[in-house]
């Protein structure tokens, strides 16, 4: 056995719980290391997005929208409306784009190639159950969200089901699975889960404000410029959150079903392992 296979498998049996800073440092050097392929899974899906809801949102104040007035309920009633809609389904794609994260990530932590196409084409295989799963979850959020007593719960079930999207395309499950399984793994664990998310979504804020402010200033007295510029300077901070979510699914794993690089290398399944597999944290 050679030096690099036995820090290969040293490694691999370091697969430990960690701490919220722990996970976010993993997820954030990881990206540091992959930025391209990980990027790129980003890039497909959220620039033709950004373009998109950039437009739709100018069309909608241009040319479909009633007469504005700030007194006129329905105009507010259809601001609201395309806003839904375009998070319901904002809400999908950004499932499939973790699937996809799973996968590579799922690869890298064995030692295999992070293949874009090979992702997508993996994650697309599931493509039914993951946007089934996350159908019922969008629908009861935002059903959730409309109303002020239902918030609190709609932030309990959104903390609960966010494994959905390794359950299906890492683990296989069905739709009603996927959220059965998420729901299963965050049990006992809700607030800490709850932290890791939130000091994720901390970091991703600190770094989207100074850039709103740039896209305002840029694109002053153009809706639709300031919009998709926004949208594009955002685009390098969409990875951080789902990739700290995969990095708290496999902690929560480990945690609680003693889940080791064993386990990992059969639900990754194909390709050959290299010589020196990787574990969450110890990219850099």
């Amino acid at each position: 056995m050679t030096n690099s296979e036995r820090e290969g498998d040293l490694a691999l049996n370091r697969m430990d719980p960690k701490n919220a800073s722990e996970l976010v440092s993993s997820a954030l050097t990881l990206y540091r290391e992959y930025f391209s392929p990980i990027l790129g899974i980003v890039v497909i899906v959220e620039v033709p997005w950004t373009f998109l809801t950039s437009a739709v949102q100018w069309v909608s104040l241009k040319t479909l929208a009633p007469p504005r007035a700030a007194d006129q309920p329905f105009t507010w009633g259809w601001d609201l409306a395309v806003s839904a809609a375009l998070a319901f389904l904002g809400g999908l794609l950004s499932l499939v784009v973790m699937g996809v994260l799973a996968r590579a990530v799922a690869r890298h932590q064995v030692g295999q190639d992070v293949g874009i196409g090979e992702a997508y084409a993996f994650a697309l295989r599931r493509i039914g159950s993951l946007l089934g799963a996350g159908l019922m979850m969008v629908l009861l959020v935002l059903a959730l969200a409309a109303t002020l007593v239902g918030i609190p719960l709609a932030v309990f079930f959104m903390v609960s089901w966010v494994f959905l999207a390794p359950a299906v395309v890492l683990e296989g499950k069905g739709a009603k699975e996927a959220l059965g399984r998420s729901a299963a793994l965050v049990k006992g664990h809700w607030w800490r889960t709850f932290g890791v998310l939130l000091l994720a979504f901390l970091i991703v804020m600190a770094v989207s404000l100074p850039l709103g402010m740039v896209s305002t200033l840029i694109g002053s007295g153009n809706a639709f410029l300031q919009s998709l510029l926004l949208g594009l300077l955002l685009v390098p901070t969409a990875p951080i959150l789902p990739l700290v979510i995969l990095f708290k699914y496999y902690d929560l794993r480990v945690r609680k079903e003693g889940f080791g690089p064993g386990q990992l290398a059969s639900e990754v399944g194909d390709g050959q392992r290299s010589s020196t597999p990787r574990v969450m944290g110890d990219e850099g």
